[in-house]
């Protein structure tokens, strides 16, 4: 078999043609990213945060256990009761020495005899431990929460979705490449022949519907047994162009629409995306001041420990000198008991809060950190109902997306009633072939050559059933979306009002518990004034220590729930802005005037 070096080559020219749009690469990250920004400095302004370095990481996609992910019952680990592995703990329950307690520290109580039953709680005292206060956690967070990372790729994935949407509506380009060895085994006179075509052509949609394309057809033939004479090959060429338009069904935007919904969508996730990030920021600042207070219940409760070990000290002065009967220090004892309770169960309160505070955030858990206890001042707003309900409908953005789909509601009854039109569509096609005897064809081509051809296809639309049932469908449906709209505003402002009385609930609650704090502090003084030690019950004094605890663990809840408070009446009303780094941008006219 001789086959000229000449139809090899034209033969891997043309492969290789076809196959360089395929090896072509594309930069997502890059189109992501520039979309992304677009839509959010239009929709959102600067103060948005998607950080420009938005992407996913390269996973490792290797299938390891390609066996079992094609098995169809995959084994299940059940072991019944006898093979578990928990066991029986020989100790429940530490006994610690009240001077030895972990959870007591700098105690100067004398030593008891009697051991005391305490749950041991271990809180991270490493010095090297890394300090970490609101505007860490949340630059940490931003860039290792799970939840966060996951409503970031929500987007990621919206956005991938209208890039392959624009791709659709522009140029398409294809190239294909079809051969073939044909033959007569006929004997003493055998024929084998090589067929190589090549169309390579595009096609582009039309913004009113239909579709046009254009293509050029090289056809080399090649007879391999004669292939050393002229007449051993032969070439030839075409040009076609041809058009296909509806006129009625189909027609006009209907044929955009998965284009316009792809471009709605996309602005949908933008303001979702930066919802949840309010959101995110709102629910991590409570979990923070959460701690903040825990910690400084923890003090209170320490504080009080030492307190009432000082008073058990003397106590036992005064029941040796007969001052105070027994009883007495007993319930002092009692009181001690019941505070290192507490402070036990405050401390565990403290770890388990923390530990569920950096699974949120996607710290892992023995990260040493050392909670700072810095102060994030949020001025408290004016409160008006009518003004903020009104601020609440111009700026919530979930509030404009519901406003924007009674548009894509009301688009989709359009869209129903063109598909009940009947069927008319126009068709055009050019075709300029090139001689096709000739060894080197090219394309010479000679318009008087060419053939057209025009029609029409015409569907009297008899059965429009289906149709018609999905157009009262959309219809029923745009009524629901206008119903649940209004809906959705009764909400908001029913949210704003409540959020409103909470936040003035907690300024009274705060000012109620600064005026408690100052009234058990004044009364815990007058316990312990020394002209009236003998006069007063021991009783008094753990009942004014535990009333002071009391009002300054409800002072420090309530500080820290106006806090919450304000910034969820920000983000109820649309005003909550965070910046790329997750930190809060205070309202210009909520930050108080520098003087």
């Amino acid at each position: 078999m001789n086959i000229k070096n000449s139809s090899i080559i034209a033969f891997v020219t043309l492969l290789a043609s076809g196959c360089s749009s395929f090896l072509g690469t594309v930069d997502f990250d890059q189109d992501i990213n520039s979309i992304l920004n677009e839509k959010n400095n239009e929709n959102l302004g600067n103060t948005g945060g998607i950080s420009s370095a938005f992407g996913v990481d390269q996973l490792d996609v290797t299938d390891d256990n390609a066996n079992r992910s094609h098995m169809l019952q995959p084994a299940t680990t059940n072991p019944n009761a006898k093979n578990l592995p928990a066991e029986l703990a020989p100790v429940t329950i530490s006994k610690i020495k009240p001077e030895s307690s972990s959870v007591v520290e700098g105690s100067d109580a004398a030593e008891d005899e009697d051991e005391i039953y305490i749950l041991p709680v271990f809180i991270n005292d490493d010095p090297n431990a890394k300090e970490f206060g609101l505007v860490q956690f949340l630059d940490y967070a931003i860039k290792n929460s799970p939840a966060y990372r996951t409503e970031k790729e929500s987007l990621f994935l919206s956005t991938i979705s209208l890039l392959s949407e624009r791709h659709l509506w522009g140029p398409r380009f294809f190239d294909t490449i079809n051969t073939n060895i044909s033959g007569t085994p006929e004997a003493g006179d055998h024929k084998q022949v090589l067929k190589i075509v090549n169309e390579l052509g595009v096609t582009q949609k039309l913004p009113n519907g239909g579709n046009v394309s254009a293509s050029a057809l090289t056809t080399f033939v090649e007879d391999l047994r004669n292939a050393t004479t002229k007449d051993g090959n032969s070439q030839s060429a075409g040009l076609s162009l041809s058009a296909d338009i509806p006129l009625l069904r189909g027609a006009g935007t209907v044929a955009r629409e998965s284009l316009i919904q792809s471009e709605r969508n996309l602005i949908y996730s933008v303001r979702d995306f930066e919802r949840y990030r309010r959101e995110f920021f709102v629910q991590l600042a409570d979990d923070y001041f959460s701690l903040i207070f825990q910690l400084k219940r923890i003090a209170n409760n320490k504080a009080q420990v030492k307190s009432l070990e000082k008073l058990k000290l003397e106590n036992i002065a005064r029941v040796k000198a007969g001052r105070i009967a027994n009883f007495e220090l007993n319930r002092t004892e009692e009181s001690l008991l019941n505070a290192k309770i507490r402070l036990s169960s405050s401390e565990e309160s403290y770890v388990t809060q923390l530990e569920s505070f950096k699974i949120r955030i996607g710290m892992p858990s023995n990260f040493s950190i050392k909670l700072a206890q810095s102060e994030l001042v949020i001025p408290e707003p004016l409160l008006n109902n009518k003004t903020a309900i009104f601020a609440a409908f111009a700026y919530r953005l979930d509030l404009q997306t519901d406003f924007d789909r009674l548009d894509d509601s009301r688009r989709a009854v359009r869209n129903a009633k063109n598909n009940i039109l009947p069927e008319l569509n126009a068709s055009a096609s050019v075709t300029l072939p090139t001689h096709s005897g000739r060894t080197r064809a090219g394309y010479d081509i000679q318009p008087g050559d060419g053939s057209f051809s025009v029609g029409l296809n015409f569907d009297l639309a008899l059965d429009r059933y289906v149709e018609k049932a999905s157009h009262r469908r959309a219809v029923i449906n745009l009524e629901q979306e206008i119903r649940n709209y209004k809906l959705q505003k009764k909400r908001i402002a029913n949210a704003v009002r409540s959020n409103i009385r909470q936040i003035r609930l907690a300024k009274l609650s705060l000012d109620l518990q600064n005026k408690n704090v100052k009234i058990a502090t004044k009364r815990l003084e007058e316990v312990n004034h020394p002209k009236k030690q003998d006069d007063v019950r021991q009783r008094e004094k753990s009942e004014a220590l535990q009333s002071l605890l009391e009002a300054e663990n409800s002072r420090d809840e309530s500080i820290k729930n106006l806090r919450v408070r304000i910034l969820n009446y920000l983000l109820v009303t649309g005003q909550l802005r965070v910046n790329s780094k997750g930190q809060w941008v205070a309202p210009v006219k909520l930050v108080p005037a520098q003087k």
